[in-house]
């Protein structure tokens, strides 16, 4: 049976939660109770939200949740207890907590968990319908570069104030890629201007808003690259894109020959991204610059 968990149930959920921090704890090499037990207090004031399955007198099923848009949820964290029959109490949950959203009018989910190696998570959600795609993390060494100047290009720094020509030019640049389908809700001049102040006030680390350019042409933004710190050393690519009718033409290679002078310039050693592995396009540009796979993800998606 299927229920949503919040202070009325707490008492059933301390056995799956503690099981969670030993196991996550164990996977991950770092003590991760306090974590896992803060979920009991945080469910109880409504912060995050979950579906439980009941098995007799215990929760035997975890499902974490966000509905991250008025027709989309994000699976953030799955579980189930051990000695039972896990990957049909999975499979329950996740086809009766789809149904249930689904008539409250959701009708995109995305997973986007964790993994555990105790949970066949690929084999789970294959069979409940959902579509795997492949993220790839990748590194570049930016003190080994041999950087061109490329003084024909025009760049600028980042602008907040020309916020609203930069989302535009986003919505563009990903519309009909792999990308726009997996983070739809992102993808909307709504969510667009949403990740982009995110990203302006420090969510993914610090912005680097002087090596953050806009390439320029008539005055017109045509490219643009956002870049954030992980750490005093490396560096992370947030967004990235060249207008589509000026493609074609190596300002991808050019404008990130420039974004390298100025960061190598401030200090970063490494450069880091993800990039889907269905997006062909960008995925060649980064090895054809020298980017190497460092790590993999995947996230699901059932429509």
């Amino acid at each position: 049976m299927l229920v949503r968990l919040n202070g009325d149930k707490n008492h059933l959920i301390d056995e799956i939660l503690n099981e969670m921090a030993i196991k996550y704890s164990n996977e991950y090499s770092r003590d991760l109770k306090s974590y896992f037990m803060e979920k009991r207090v945080l469910l109880k004031k409504g912060v995050i939200t979950a579906f439980g399955y009941v098995d007799g007198n215990k929760i035997a099923g975890y499902l974490e949740y966000e509905i991250v848009s008025h027709y989309k949820a994000s699976f953030t964290m799955l579980y189930a207890i051990y000695g039972l029959k896990r990957n049909k109490i999975l499979c329950q949950l996740l086809n009766e907590s789809t149904q249930l959203l689904r008539e409250e009018k959701i009708t995109e989910f995305v997973c986007n968990i964790p993994p555990i190696s105790s949970i066949p998570l690929t084999r789970v959600l294959n069979k409940v319908g959902f579509n795997r795609y492949k993220r790839l993390e990748m590194e570049l060494v930016l003190d080994k570069l041999s950087l061109n100047n490329f003084e024909e290009i025009t760049t600028e720094g980042f602008c907040l104030s020309k916020a609203d020509e930069l989302t535009k030019l986003m919505l563009r640049s990903f519309a009909g890629s792999i990308d726009s389908i997996i983070y739809s809700e992102f993808f909307t001049p709504k969510g667009q201007r949403k990740v982009l102040n995110q990203i302006v006030e420090g969510n993914y680390g610090e912005f680097l808003a002087q090596e953050s350019l806009f390439l320029m042409k008539n005055n017109e933004i045509i490219g643009y690259g956002l870049v954030t710190a992980k750490n005093r050393e490396t560096c992370f690519l947030m967004d990235f894109a060249i207008a589509p009718h000026e493609q074609g033409k190596g300002l991808s290679k050019k404008l990130l020959n420039k974004m390298f002078q100025l960061l190598i310039q401030k200090g970063y050693t490494k450069m880091s991204l993800a990039v889907t592995m269905d997006n062909k396009k960008a995925l060649n540009l980064y090895k054809q610059i020298g980017f190497k796979k460092i790590n993999s993800f995947n996230i699901y998606l059932k429509n």
